[in-house]
């Protein structure tokens, strides 16, 4: 019998202001706060942006006090994505992975998230995804459908790198697996919207099949509005028969 993975279920950062009190309790120093995030969640999105200031002392500290299978994904910062559209990518790459190594031991994939209204470029795409380092898990979101080809599909199955999953999918594709694992987005009805218990159980569902299949999965909530995003996280993982670490 294959074994199941254990999901991972989390938002994009912790850091939000207006969590407090709908999630962090008033009192708790925002230092104290990934330590609260950790205890119901096991993983977070990190924008590529926020680790220019990530020295290795905090990500070290960070990592020593959190529960043993929590991991950081990142995306990719959009100079690489949106600006230079992959292109020119050497030095650029090579920056992104520097400021990602001090978190290298709870490191989950990486994820290039390309920009709306730029269409497919399937040569672009492939070169940029052969000189990435293998040592490392990719994942790749196409906000413009125009990617959402049969041979875009296959260039990610030759190397190896997830298509990302979203509410902003057409529905026949959201069953698409091009790797060993398998990334999600939820953005939320209406972008930043409260997902209803019919629509969790939906994803809990999709994530029930991975497990079965052996497959990793992590699902990231995009809608931070009131505090959404991780108000559905803990709903997803509930549903999902998986228990906080408190």
């Amino acid at each position: 019998m294959t074994e199941t993975k254990t999901p991972h279920i989390g938002t994009a950062d912790w850091r939000h202001a207006h969590w407090r009190t709908r999630f962090y309790p008033p009192q708790l120093p925002t230092h104290a706060w990934l330590d609260h995030y950790s205890r119901h969640l096991n993983t977070v999105e990190l924008d590529g942006a926020r680790l220019a200031g990530l020295d290795a002392g905090l990500a070290a500290d960070w990592c020593s006090r959190l529960p043993p299978h929590f991991a950081f994904t990142v995306q990719a910062p959009r100079l690489l994505t949106h600006v230079h559209k992959l292109r020119n990518g050497g030095r650029l790459v090579e920056n992104l992975f520097e400021r990602v190594r001090p978190l290298e031991e709870r490191l989950g994939p990486i994820l290039f998230s390309l920009p709306p209204k730029w269409h497919c470029n399937p040569d672009r795409l492939d070169a940029f995804l052969a000189a990435l380092p293998p040592r490392f898990r990719y994942a790749v979101e196409f906000q413009d459908h125009d990617w959402l080809r049969p041979e875009t599909l296959a260039l990610l199955r030759e190397h190896g790198a997830a298509l990302c999953l979203s509410d902003r999918l057409p529905e026949d594709i959201l069953g698409t697996v091009t790797a060993d694992f398998v990334y999600a987005r939820l953005y939320g009805p209406a972008r930043s919207g409260r997902y209803t218990a019919v629509g969790l159980r939906a994803w809990a569902s999709r994530l029930a099949g991975w497990r079965r299949r052996g497959m990793d999965g992590y699902v990231l909530f995009q809608n931070g509005a009131s505090a959404y995003a991780v108000k559905n996280a803990c709903l997803l993982r509930d549903f999902g028969g998986l228990q906080a670490a408190h």
